[in-house]
């Protein structure tokens, strides 16, 4: 099962947020190979999402109380299909660790037609206001990414229908 990476500075905020979107998403679509998950590139390792991350998803049902944080390693980057980032600092973070994973890493907003490949701020101590602005421009990302992915999807199996008949 390909592994889509989502990555953050802390893993507290954004990059929770995202996943949950993310697997929400996918899996409306039918993209269910993905596994999804998140790091941070300064993890403060085992802390839960902040209560504003947690209460901006529960307003769209979806509860991320269970995440705690993790640290961006090597071996993530390795094992990752698929690498979003948050802010071009995080790029340069992955870069850092695997300077071959280029073709594999894009910022989050990277298929956004609006304004793709822009850093995505973080909301850390900031107001909930702050919260769920970010919260719904990483839902505008995660929506340009699964209708790209679906696009992908649907092109692969065409083809293979093709060569079957």
């Amino acid at each position: 099962m390909p592994l889509m990476l989502v990555v953050c500075t802390g893993n507290l905020c954004r990059s929770p947020m995202a996943e949950g979107l993310l697997k929400t998403h996918l899996a409306k679509a039918g993209l269910t190979q993905w596994r999804v998950e998140s790091r941070g590139t300064g993890a403060v390792v085992g802390w839960p999402a902040t209560a504003e991350a947690e209460s901006a998803m529960a307003e769209f049902g979806l509860d991320i109380s269970g995440h705690r944080a993790r640290q961006l390693t090597g071996e993530d980057v390795e094992k990752a299909h698929l690498i979003l980032c948050l802010t071009g600092q995080h790029l340069d973070y992955v870069f850092g660790l695997d300077p071959e994973a280029a073709e594999k890493t894009r910022m989050l907003t990277h298929w956004d037609r609006h304004a793709p490949d822009r850093d995505i701020a973080d909301p850390y101590m900031q107001s909930y206001r702050v919260y769920l602005v970010c919260r719904d421009e990483i839902l505008d990302s995660v929506w340009a990414l699964v209708k790209h992915l679906s696009a992908q999807a649907g092109a692969a199996s065409e083809a293979k229908s093709s060569l079957e008949t």
